[in-house]
């Protein structure tokens, strides 16, 4: 099997419209009859391409943290145990205008026009992680990666690879909606798949009876081209699927020959579970190997044929601002997704390319970054102990008015609302209409009590999701320090428990 996607096995899955999109350049060089040697020092007149000292920066000084938080919240002191650096060193480096340094872009490099598909220097970082991380279990030489303009650009990007117009793919009932936008500007078809909010979040049973019974279900629909799953720390449930789901899935991909796009912002945050003995005892900093064996698994580590496509994203452990991300997939799918990049974004930021870059090599390369997202992931178990703490103490969870579910990764939890509690669902659906309506007045209060939320029936994919869609997703990600987090917890308490209180008064 070569690159060639003429050869790939997963050929046909490609949408038409992508396969048929090529490249052609203006630039191109002359080849030289045999034996014709070429000028030893030659003068190139052919690009546009400006020279370095045209920039007007010539070099960046980056002042970089050490850990998140480096002096701590306000009077909080640090509970992390850290035996391998100090928690408040804020250190210092210099990207330089010209480098020979080939773990480096420089200046020269960095603001000057890129390769469709990202600088050598950072492919060979992520490419380099992927291996440390997430390996593929096919040859080294049939995969590799591609930088995206952040993980949203991405799965845009695998979404032109391989669905046209009529096509079918399937989604999680509940997920992040803003991929419709993609589905629908492309003209597929998106199917919502059934969730638990247990253990593996994905209800395998209804998924491989929907596909085997494919045209009971959708008559009028193609069989699906694509799985589109966020498998580890689903947003909005924050849950994950673990090795023997994600086998399991895979055999269904195989057996109905259909691509799977995992979408994997969240992993690396994962989470012991909550242990309220233990919301005071300080979090181990785990070695790299201890991390990478905790983390829930890639698809790609049990991928044989290039029919997994992961996209990852520096948002959740660097900065969402760079906008900045990248594919593994198969090298024949990389080659069709750079054709439809060299027409769209190009090569994403340099200015993003060097940040990212130099920060990881500075930081020790992929076993320091590995170390800073730890520390990250670190940061959130404490915000999820905080948050779960607040909600915990409240009036409303001890009258069991709400069920927290426990995430497996990421930057949310997720509460379910019982108001069943108050009348049966029939009975509530026939005053209310259905979740949402009950779930926008909890909304209210949470506006008077000072807290803000997004409701579960608002990262439904259709109306038949809205029957199960009694829940509220709650962030970690931007409250300033823990305290603030445990008061969120108590004010969503108290706008659950006022909004029964009024609902018992409606219901008499």
């Amino acid at each position: 099997m070569t690159s060639d996607t003429t050869e790939f096995v997963h050929q046909h899955l490609i949408a038409k419209r992508a396969a048929k999109r090529y490249s052609k350049h203006f630039w191109k060089s002359a080849i030289l009859p045999e034996g014709i040697k070429p000028h030893p020092d030659p003068i190139s007149l052919a690009g546009g391409v400006p020279h370095h000292e045209l920039f007007p920066i010539n070099s960046i000084d980056v002042h970089i943290s050490k850990n998140p938080f480096p002096k701590g919240y306000r009077d909080e002191a640090p509970d992390v145990i850290d035996d391998i650096t100090d928690a408040t060193t804020i250190d210092t480096f210099t990207i330089p205008q010209v480098t020979a340094n080939d773990e480096i872009i420089d200046i020269k490099n960095g603001l000057q026009y890129q390769e469709v598909g990202g600088t050598p220097t950072i492919l060979k970082l992520t490419k380099d992680f992927v291996k440390r991380v997430s390996n593929p279990s096919y040859d080294e030489s049939q995969w590799d990666t591609i930088l995206t303009c952040g993980s949203g650009n991405g799965i845009m990007n695998v979404f032109d690879l391989l669905l046209d117009e009529d096509d079918t793919l399937l989604v999680e009932e509940f997920s992040f909606t803003p991929v419709l936008a993609g589905v629908r500007n492309i003209g597929a078809t998106p199917v919502p798949i059934k969730l638990t909010f247990e253990q593996n979040n994905l209800d395998l049973d209804y998924l491989s009876n929907l596909l085997d019974n494919w045209s009971e279900f959708y008559p009028n629909l193609k069989k699906p081209k694509l799985l589109y799953t966020i498998a580890n720390g689903q947003n909005p449930t924050g849950l994950a699927q673990d090795l023997e789901t994600k086998k399991k899935v895979y055999e269904l991909a195989c057996k109905h020959d259909f691509i799977i796009l995992e979408d994997d912002p969240y992993g690396y945050l994962f989470m012991p579970p909550y242990n309220d003995a233990e919301e005071s005892t300080p979090i181990k900093m785990l070695t790299n190997d201890e991390f990478i064996d905790s983390i829930f698994p890639s698809y790609l580590k049990i991928d044989t044929t290039g029919r997994v496509i992961r996209a990852e994203t520096f948002s959740k452990v660097f900065s969402p601002g760079l906008r900045l991300g990248f594919l593994v997939a198969h090298k024949s799918f990389i080659k069709v997704i750079e054709n439809y990049m060299t027409i769209t974004t190009r090569t994403p930021s340099g200015s993003s390319q060097i940040l990212v870059n130099n920060t990881i090599q500075h930081l020790g390369g992929i076993e320091g970054w590995i170390q800073w997202i730890i520390k990250v992931r670190n940061e959130y178990v404490r915000r999820r102990n905080a948050l779960v703490k607040g909600l915990r103490e409240t009036e409303a969870f001890k009258n069991d008015y709400f069920k927290i579910i426990d995430p497996h990764c990421g930057m949310f939890v997720s509460a379910i609302i019982n108001f069943d509690k108050l009348a049966t669902v029939e009975q509530l659906f026939k005053k209310y209409g259905n979740y949402d309506a009950l779930l926008d007045k909890l909304n209210v209060k949470c506006v008077i009590n000072g807290v803000g939320i997004v409701l579960g029936t608002k990262m439904s994919f259709d109306d038949e999701s809205l029957k199960h869609g009694n829940f509220v997703r709650l962030s970690l990600a931007f409250a300033p320090n823990t305290e603030t987090l445990t008061e969120a917890g108590r004010r969503l308490g108290k706008a659950v428990e006022e909004l029964f209180d009024d609902l018992k008064l409606e219901l008499k």
